[in-house]
């Protein structure tokens, strides 16, 4: 290790050049396992230039490089990490489906839902999003496929709950859910769904509608009005 690498991890917290020495030794001992997370987390590089000892580094993000051992084992560490989110995600959809669902489905056929108005359903959806927001799609989807022919109150409510919140924070399910909508029998589903499409009068929202044929008259016609509004509110910005 030169003298300015030496430095750098001199002026570093927890003694990363007792670090840095040990990974070398586990290196040659053939057992290292290193994370350039370990670094770049306890041990703040964005400002450091590091300056290693070896030909064999690479570049990252033109701030700071990463001696080759180091980045040697990146790509063994970063599919256990990959295999530990999954499980982390399937833990979470579990724990929604065992725990969560009764309390939320009892909720959604007893509540009187008011547009723009924040229900218990919706609370419990908000605040599992702040944990985990793929699970949390993952499990309204399956409840909406669970009952799509079921139970028509749950479908409704789980449309009325996106409804509420804005295009992008349920997306891309919120967009499937209510696309797929359009087909169920019941005419308040395809209603709420368009009104969905109606709120967000986004572009993406318009070339849907733009796209969906229906047989039912007043459904087209409802369709055909909320794609002139979004034609309105798109040009007028």
């Amino acid at each position: 290790m030169n003298n300015k690498t030496n430095d750098f991890y001199r002026s570093l917290p927890y003694n990363a050049l007792e670090d840095y020495n040990s990974f070398r030794i586990d290196k040659m001992s053939e057992s290292f396992s290193v994370d350039l997370d370990y670094f770049k987390i306890f041990y703040d590089l964005k400002d450091y230039v590091v300056l290693p000892d070896t030909e064999n580094s690479e570049i990252i993000n033109a701030e700071y490089v990463i001696p080759g051992f180091i980045r040697e084992d990146l790509s063994v560490r970063n599919a256990k990490r990959s295999i530990s989110e999954n499980e982390i995600n399937q833990n979470r959809l579990e724990y929604l489906k065992i725990q969560v669902t009764p309390l939320f489905i009892s909720f959604i056929k007893d509540e009187e839902f008011e547009f723009g108005q924040k229900s218990e359903s919706i609370e419990i959806v908000e605040r599992e999003l702040n944990i985990n927001k793929i699970a949390v799609q993952h499990w309204l989807n399956d409840l909406y496929l669970q009952n799509f022919s079921k139970d028509e109150k749950i479908l409704i409510g789980i449309l009325r709950i996106i409804e509420y919140f804005k295009e992008d924070v349920l997306y891309p399910i919120s967009k499937t859910i209510a696309l797929a909508s359009l087909v169920n029998k019941s005419d308040e589903v395809k209603e709420i769904c368009v009104r969905i499409f109606e709120n967000w009068g986004s572009l993406e929202s318009y070339e849907i509608l733009k796209g969906v044929n229906s047989d039912t008259k007043w459904l087209k016609m409802y369709i055909d009005q909320v794609i002139k509004d979004i034609e309105k509110k798109l040009c007028h910005f």
